[in-house]
């Protein structure tokens, strides 16, 4: 049943004014905004990335602003944003995120963490910065080490950290993380003869640990 209410969504999904009408009539009234989370919650659970380019099309800016409700709001904001993260990962998605309430964020976080955990190499670095980011800006890069490192090979690794190496002066918290990574993980690649040249073959003074 469950399955078959997703196809049945997917199917309003290929006709986006049809989508929009009918999104539109069932948020502003309250006794139906459960078919909207539960639309939400299997295109979630459910999520394939050759989905994702659907919301291209069908969660336009108008769109979501045609949304009164908070929280509905938040749901498709999350779906847009993961559309935008996946497809354009060199595009800036901070209007969108600063859109999202607190909640919304801390959800979406928790979406792209699981999606994180699914995705195979290569994997837009600007997606680990997002799923991590936290209420006041930061990130949170000792969960983000954990995560690479339970899900991702020593290549993955190298190559987020060779990309970040810039942050090693400019961010004391990813400087004082990256070192404990280094020195007391037992995974760390900087133990590794092989993966330690390759860091240190960085063309950036910037990279310096000690």
């Amino acid at each position: 049943m469950v399955l078959a209410n997703l196809e049945l969504w997917k199917i309003i999904e290929c006709d986006r004014l049809a989508f929009e009408a009918l999104v539109c009539y069932i948020s502003n009234q309250p006794d139906y905004a459960y078919l909207l989370k539960d639309y939400f919650n299997l295109r979630i659970n459910h999520l394939k990335l050759e989905d994702v380019t659907f919301f291209k099309e069908i969660i336009t800016n108008e769109f979501v602003a045609e949304i009164s409700e908070d929280i509905l709001r938040d749901d498709f904001l999350i779906l847009r944003v993961i559309y935008k993260l996946i497809n354009f990962p060199t595009e800036s998605v901070s209007h969108l995120l600063k859109l999202l309430t607190r909640n919304g964020r801390e959800q979406l976080n928790r979406i792209l963490q699981r999606i994180l955990c699914e995705l195979s190499s290569p994997i837009p670095i600007q997606l680990f910065f997002v799923a991590f980011e936290t209420s006041g800006d930061g990130v949170d890069y000792p969960k983000l080490f954990d995560l690479l490192i339970d899900h991702y090979n020593e290549n993955t690794m190298c190559s987020f950290i060779k990309e970040n190496a810039h942050l090693v002066a400019t961010d004391v918290l990813y400087r004082k993380s990256l070192k404990i990574y280094f020195l007391t993980h037992p995974k760390s690649i900087w133990k590794d003869i092989k993966w330690r040249k390759e860091l240190q073959d960085v063309n950036d003074g910037k990279f310096k640990l000690y």
